[in-house]
């Protein structure tokens, strides 16, 4: 994504402006915080768009998406992964459009029709909290669909929050503590591998180390991190930001997505010449990294020369703690698990059930947590890949000497009453129990 210069400092300019004539009316009012988004008082777009990202924040939301229908807009939040309808009266849908408008000014995009997608940043302060937002807005024939991404800066982001267990913890620190090598982080959209990796570099940001992050958009500012976004239409690719980064005095180099043959070939070479390597793939699991490498052309000495580890991961809903229930276990239960009658250590006093009350929005599920699959590249699995191994067969020898995988550490999240069966069958794949 490229954007003006000035488009930041008059977003930002336009966000202090709004927040100090909200201040303002919230004073004169005898308002303290937000409102709602559905209060029934008229309000300005600014106050309405203030409002929305409130409302936000309080569900602990990570994107508003608004979009237009044959009965006019829909405004949704992502919770927990999902999306949910946001609760509006008639007056404040009909004034979204406006609202839209006003948010794509912020962000620097033209708030006029047009017929290519647009992405932008904003920025607005709200209870003494700045947040920032990445718009994307992209054209429809019933009007522009609208999707905002909504960050807070001051989130904690150590690595001993992602949900590892002290035996994954461990060696994860050991793999990006290592002065050289590629540490690969792996998962679907929306499993929470870019905060892994922002984690990574917040523990490797002391000050002593040089750390620059290749993006297609950067999610979050990251302090004493140069970050360096992609502009494709200039010809700066991921394979090119690596080689101008590499000429850059680099000690660490994130790149975000390896994703084609060009950046997992600059990626290697930038492992074989000394820096540590973090990167991500979109890959079911940590072994299938491999036969993604190997179909992109890098060559199994390569792998063994370069490769550390593969993390994969995926994000499971916390069970609601206000509203869960005890659920027996029978063999048709561990059977659509994927876990034989005797196996897994199913305990029916440890398993619980999502129900729904008001606390979870009737969802039955409050938060989510990281479960993870790490699988260290040690002589075992370098033997292997000089063979040609498929990731399969490193994913069985890797079990074989005791490695947790994705399904064992879900189902001990189920265990140990963190989430439900239902979440865990549905958000680890059939192939993978």
């Amino acid at each position: 994504m490229s954007q003006e210069p000035q488009a930041s400092s008059q977003s930002e300019a336009a966000a202090g402006r709004v927040t100090r004539r909200r201040s303002a009316r919230a004073k004169a009012n005898g308002h303290t915080g937000p409102e709602r988004p559905d209060a029934a008082r008229p309000r300005s777009e600014t106050r309405l768009l203030e409002d929305l990202i409130a409302h936000a924040l309080d569900a602990h939301a990570t994107d508003v998406h608004v979009t237009a229908g044959s009965r006019g807009c829909r405004v949704r939040e992502r919770i927990d992964g999902l999306l949910a309808d946001v609760p509006l009266a008639a007056e404040a849908l009909s004034a979204v459009p406006g609202v839209m408008a006003r948010l794509k000014l912020l962000a620097g995009l033209d708030a006029g029709p047009r017929r290519v997608p647009q992405e932008g940043r904003a920025a607005c302060v709200l209870s003494g909290r700045r947040i920032e937002l990445r718009v994307s807005v992209i054209p429809s024939p019933r009007g522009d669909s609208v999707a905002v991404r909504i960050q807070d800066p001051s989130e904690d982001l150590s690595l001993d929050r992602l949900g590892m267990t002290d035996a994954q913890l461990r060696p994860f620190q050991s793999l990006i503590d290592a002065a050289a090598g590629l540490v690969l982080v792996t998962g679907p959209g929306g499993s929470g591998r870019t905060t892994t990796l922002y984690a990574a570099l917040e523990h490797l940001n002391s000050g002593q180390r040089h750390v620059l992050a290749v993006e297609e958009t950067h999610g979050r500012e990251l302090d004493n991190v140069t970050q360096i976004p992609l502009a494709s239409e200039a010809g700066l690719t991921y394979a090119a930001a690596i080689r101008a980064a590499l000429r850059h005095d680099p000690d660490v180099i994130m790149i975000e997505d390896i994703a084609d043959p060009e950046t997992a070939s600059a990626a290697i070479r930038a492992a074989l010449t000394g820096h540590l390597v973090l990167g991500g793939m979109h890959t079911k699991d940590a072994s299938s990294a491999v036969t993604r490498l190997m179909d992109f052309g890098v060559e199994p000495y390569l792998l063994c020369s370069t490769l550390a580890g593969m993390v994969s991961q995926r994000l499971l809903r916390r069970v609601c703690p206000a509203c869960r229930e005890h659920q027996q276990l029978d063999a048709s239960a561990l059977s659509r698990a994927g876990l034989p009658a005797g196996k897994g250590g199913a305990e029916p006093a440890g398993v619980w059930r999502a129900l729904g009350c008001p606390a979870c929005r009737q969802t039955g599920y409050a938060g989510r947590t990281g479960v993870f699959e790490l699988l260290a590249v040690d002589s075992a699995v370098r033997g292997l890949l000089a063979k040609r191994a498929s990731g399969l067969q490193i994913r069985q020898s890797a079990m074989a000497r005791g490695m947790t995988s994705l399904a064992e550490n879900a189902w001990q999240h189920v265990r140990d009453g963190l989430t439900s069966l239902d979440e865990y069958l549905r958000a680890i794949p059939p192939e993978l129990r």
